[in-house]
């Protein structure tokens, strides 16, 4: 299945008009700019992403989809961090 998905890029100077239709806010309020891609998922992340929407927890597939990439993006700083110190 083919999902388009709003990847976000932070937006530090806000200078973002509201009739940009790339523009939103997060759940804290920031400005968040975003691209869009598509990609497809396994029936089984999606069925996740649904339910994690439908628990909730999250309001939409975007901040679902976020947060699983800032973990990612976390472990893998970790992983660098730990390389690193035992060389």
């Amino acid at each position: 299945m083919n999902f388009d998905i709003a990847f976000h890029l932070r937006s530090e100077q806000g200078g973002l008009g509201r009739g940009d239709s790339n523009v939103m806010f997060d759940l804290l309020g920031y400005v968040q700019q975003f691209s869009t891609m598509s990609i497809r998922l396994k029936p089984e992340h999606e069925q996740f992403i649904q339910a994690q929407i439908a628990s909730g927890r999250f309001t939409n597939a975007l901040f679902v989809i976020d947060t699983a990439l800032r973990l990612l993006e976390k472990l893998n700083d970790e992983y660098i961090e730990w390389v690193e110190e035992t060389r």
